[in-house]
């Protein structure tokens, strides 16, 4: 009896040449399907590289005219320093308006001495269309490569407040029209300038940064302010901009926070031609009613948190890939139908 179960379960797995061969070009296919599905949640496959992302294209630099400020330390040592100015086409011949200010404030690898590579993003700012204002982009010497390194007046964040007191007192800039932006630790710099100088600005946007780690930060309550972070930023953790935003909205502050997508550092590509924040930002008026962030921005920030396609597809294709084995092995080792019974069944009977 057992022989002729042996028997009964061979004939029951046993396939033809054609379905061997069919059942594995289907295992074949869902190895591969297995295999990039790993390599996509592994680190380094195809992780996203923001460093080399960015670029500087002749374009761009040609809009932002070269500067050279004279700038005097505490020594009553005077320096030489360039910045990079971008003022828009005409403004000159039109000395009856007044343009807004954006302090631009770069990243860790952007410092230097050749008052270029600061511009690196700048290309996202201008490519869609020519911006309304005038664009300040000061470059943190190499050795000094963050906006509070240093000595006090040494310190980058302090010499680009006083290139924004010269331009005040030489552009027709609208000091009611004032705004602070950057990337990274120019992103941490948006938040210490604005701590420092909390007068100076109508608004502000901090890029991938750090947040602040002051505890009091009332003094910035009546600056409207929209951080963008990325969900899995690997560099600087979204918790410590979520803690500040959340410090400032416990004191009656007009901030908010949008999480973008991604396991990158990079927010900054999301935030300018998704978010389009600048818009927001050249609607901000000290002294005006603020205006909030689009009300669509939340949900978008949601959908980074919970609904990130990078993270849904890989357990969805995993379990359309066992669903297919188990389809396949079921139709090919089923059990013959009635009337067609195997010729040891048919013994069996």
């Amino acid at each position: 009896m057992k022989c002729h179960d042996a028997e009964l379960f061979i004939s029951r797995i046993a396939l033809a040449p054609d379905e061997e061969a069919h059942l594995e070009s289907v295992m074949r296919n869902s190895l591969i399907v297995v295999l990039l599905v790993l390599a996509s949640e592994t680190p380094g496959w195809g992780a996203y590289d923001w460093h080399n992302s960015g670029f500087l294209d002749r374009k761009t630099e040609s809009l932002f005219q070269e500067k050279t400020f004279q700038y005097k330390t505490g020594q009553d040592e005077i320096a030489d320093l360039s910045y990079r100015l971008y003022v828009p086409e005409g403004a000159d011949a039109r000395a009856d308006q007044t343009w807004p200010l954006l302090v631009w404030l770069h990243g860790y690898g952007e410092a230097g001495s050749d008052n270029r590579e600061h511009l690196r993003w700048m290309n996202l700012l201008l490519q869609e269309r020519r911006f309304p204002g005038i664009i300040m982009a000061y470059q943190c010497p190499p050795e000094r490569p963050t906006w509070s390194a240093g000595a006090d007046d040494e310190q980058p964040m302090v010499i680009a407040r006083a290139i924004v007191n010269e331009l005040l007192a030489s552009c027709p800039i609208d000091a009611q029209r004032i705004y602070v932006s950057g990337v990274s630790s120019g992103g941490t710099g948006c938040w210490d300038m604005l701590l420092r100088y909390p007068e100076l600005f109508a608004a502000g946007a901090p890029l991938a940064s750090g947040g602040s780690n002051r505890f009091e930060v009332s003094s910035i309550a009546h600056v409207p302010l929209w951080a963008f972070h990325a969900y899995k930023d690997p560099e600087a953790s979204v918790d410590n901009v979520r803690a500040t935003v959340k410090r400032l909205q416990a004191v009656g502050g007009n901030a908010w926070l949008t999480v973008t997508a991604g396991q990158t550092h990079d927010c900054w590509n999301a935030a300018f031609q998704e978010y389009h924040f600048v818009d927001w930002l050249l609607a901000q008026r000290q002294g005006e009613q603020v205006v909030p962030i689009p009300w669509w921005a939340p949900w978008k920030s949601f959908q980074s948190r919970y609904l990130q396609w990078d993270e849904v597809w890989p357990p969805l294709a995993l379990v359309s890939v066992v669903a297919g084995l188990v389809w396949a092995v079921r139709r090919h080792l089923r059990v013959p139908h009635a009337g067609k019974n195997s010729p040891a069944e048919n013994e069996l009977h």
